[in-house]
């Protein structure tokens, strides 16, 4: 074999192994008498994918520097030659119809290399003006032309194999990029609803409509690309445990859409406990010219955690207002701290003779300081089967208001909350109920749960508790004031003239997540 021969057969290795192979001993593959030798890495025509949102967009062109002698030192001077060149050696000869950018469209960090001793190459770094270029490419009279930019070794130190000093950079720009705007995001499901929507967000650049369809990926894939790198225990959500439409058309002025989808929070919850659940979603383009920059997403779903504390401390609590109650059942008794007690008993209710149509029986507590109520609670009856007065539901509510103040005296609040008789009340005392009333429904009231389920039997007796759902603890709503109000039982279902609770438990939320509040 001649020396030439083996020359070339020993760049053709060097060149498919790369950068990185360079520093091997090739004693054994050339002989001593060749040297050095420059070429570039790649050759021909080579394909840059950009986009306009690629304002400067760095393409690398390595410049190789093979052979025994790495430790030498090699200058090298590249250029880019011009459309004559071009025409001359390629459109003329090949039938191809390259238009070489113009300078204004690139730039060269620089066209003066030196490859160290040691190093077996250096790059070349064009930055492309990606936005330019794409007009250019618009142009009526560019039109089945292609963009190029060619790069030439123009003269170097040593010898430059000159089968692999020429390299055309054809430009090819997107007019429209699109992605997922995150690689990640939580949902948190609610606890108490069986169904839940949420929206993730693709985000587009260029003003092209795009359609795009939304796949799934495989629990193997998922494992295989996700799991297993991070080591998560990633459980992909089944087709039962979410719906939601799998393709979409993004709009040409739209530069951020949101995509709905909608989760079965029971099927969920169902299958949590066996690893993290996750929709893991790919974006894929369907619109020739819209590229997909992010097309992978994991929307990982998630339970809030509450921690409550219960407010056993209720020495700061106080009566703002409510309607009447029962001279030996006074409110007082429902924030006393002590359950064996005659409790708050309501006036007459709706339906029973001396009715006076107060409307249901309702109080306002002033907790003493701002909270996220977690779970309230009454005391019904006690032991003693005392259950005739058992309402039929509880309701709940609170106000991000700042200070409640129906306009009462000291006097008038104290005759109103705890008149001396349960019947025939005056004029003037239902004049107090009433202004009490008005301002009540100028109270931006926010119902946060019911006690339902509740009946007249020695069952219902003790302490009933209902948790605040979710998604009103979502909301994350913190107020100071407590409105309860009491339902009672139909008059022909009814077993007693009032209704009676003798105790309010109320748990705040101290943590969410963890985090304390």
């Amino acid at each position: 074999m001649k020396l030439g021969a083996v020359m070339l057969a020993a760049v053709g290795i060097i060149s498919l192994n790369g950068c990185s192979d360079i520093d091997d001993n090739y004693d054994e593959i050339v002989p001593e008498s060749y040297y050095t030798i420059i070429s570039f890495k790649e050759t021909g025509v080579q394909d840059v994918f950009m986009s306009i949102a690629d304002t400067d967009y760095d393409r690398e062109v390595p410049v190789l520097k093979g052979g025994l002698h790495t430790d030498e030192i090699v200058e090298v001077m590249v250029e880019t030659p011009n459309q004559a060149w071009i025409d001359e050696n390629y459109n003329d000869k090949q039938g191809s119809n390259y238009k070489v950018i113009s300078a204004s469209m690139y730039r060269i960090t620089d066209y003066h290399l030196k490859i160290g001793s040691g190093e077996t190459g250096r790059s070349v770094h064009v930055i492309f003006d990606a936005p330019k270029i794409y007009t250019e490419m618009q142009k009526a009279e560019n039109s089945g032309k292609s963009l190029v930019l060619p790069i030439k070794i123009a003269t170097a130190s040593n010898t430059v194999r000159t089968d692999k000093d020429v390299v055309i950079l054809q430009c090819n720009v997107s007019p429209a990029v699109i992605g997922f705007d995150m690689e990640k995001m939580t949902v948190k499901l609610p606890d108490h609803e069986p169904i839940s929507h949420a929206e993730f967000v693709v985000q587009k650049s260029g003003d092209i409509a795009a359609d795009v369809r939304f796949e799934v990926m495989s629990q193997e894939y998922l494992e295989e690309n996700y799991g297993v790198p991070s080591g998560i225990n990633y459980r992909a959500l089944s087709p039962e445990m979410y719906s939601m439409e799998e393709t979409a058309t993004i709009e040409g002025v739209t530069e951020f859409y949101s995509h709905s989808v909608t989760f079965n929070v029971d099927k969920i919850r169902e299958a949590s406990g066996n690893g993290v659940m996750v929709l893991p979603l790919k974006l894929v383009s369907l619109t020739a010219g819209a590229e997909v920059s992010r097309g992978e997403m994991l929307v990982e779903c998630n339970f809030h955690e509450y921690t409550l504390s219960a407010m056993s401390d209720k020495s700061a609590w106080n009566i703002v207002y409510g309607t009447p109650s029962m001279p030996y059942g006074r409110f007082s008794n429902i924030i006393d701290g002590l359950e064996e007690t005659s409790g708050w008993y309501s006036h007459i209710c709706e339906g029973w003779p001396g009715y006076q149509g107060l409307g249901n029986p309702y109080v306002v507590i002033d907790l003493g300081s701002r909270v996220m109520i977690g779970r309230c609670g009454v005391q019904l009856a006690w032991s003693d089967g005392w259950y005739d007065t058992n309402p039929m539901a509880v309701e709940f509510y609170t106000t991000e208001q700042d200070y409640l103040d129906p306009g009462l005296t000291a006097a008038e609040s104290k005759q109103l909350i705890a008149p001396d008789s349960d019947s025939n009340f005056d004029d003037d005392f239902m004049s107090l109920v009433e202004r009490a009333r008005t301002y009540d429904s100028s109270v931006n009231w926010i119902h946060i749960a019911t006690l339902t389920g509740l009946s007249q039997t020695q069952e219902c007796n003790g302490v009933m508790k209902v948790a605040v759902p979710e998604s009103v603890l979502s909301a994350q709503y913190r107020g100071q004031y407590l409105k309860i109000v009491l339902i009672p039982f139909p008059a022909a279902q009814s077993l007693a003239d009032r209704t009676k609770i003798s105790e309010v438990y109320v748990d705040r939320v101290s943590a969410i997540d963890g985090e304390s509040l």
